[in-house]
């Protein structure tokens, strides 16, 4: 499924949680796509955390994934979930939902491998 924009979520199905590309280096939060002059600055720290997270409670490294309802959670790596990839041509970003489970550092070498990051 193509998705516009991260908000057409909706489109994703009964998934109830899916990578997004986002993870923790011990001291921040930061997204996956490589190419940093992608973004404007507003969107780099863009975050849509849901209310108490990110929380670390879990200690491994953590992934960031999103709930269908758009919200963020932080979560071990390890754990299954679908992947939002992304996919760039020039400054024209558009997203898409892979239906495999698998662990976020399979996801992004998936992504990566198909699509932009």
């Amino acid at each position: 499924t193509t998705l516009n924009s991260l908000a057409d979520v909706t489109q994703m199905g009964p998934t109830k949680d899916a990578w997004i590309g986002l993870s923790f280096d011990v001291v921040t939060w930061k997204w996956s796509l490589s190419d940093k002059g992608f973004f404007s600055n507003s969107q780099a720290n863009l975050r849509y955390w849901s209310s108490g997270e990110p929380n670390s409670v879990w200690y491994d490294p953590e992934c960031g994934h999103m709930y269908d309802n758009g919200v963020w959670n932080d979560a071990p790596c390890q754990w299954l979930y679908k992947p939002i990839c992304s996919n760039v041509s020039g400054q024209t970003q558009t997203f898409i939902f892979v239906n495999q489970l698998m662990m976020w550092p399979d996801a992004q070498i998936y992504c990566r491998q198909h699509y932009t990051d």
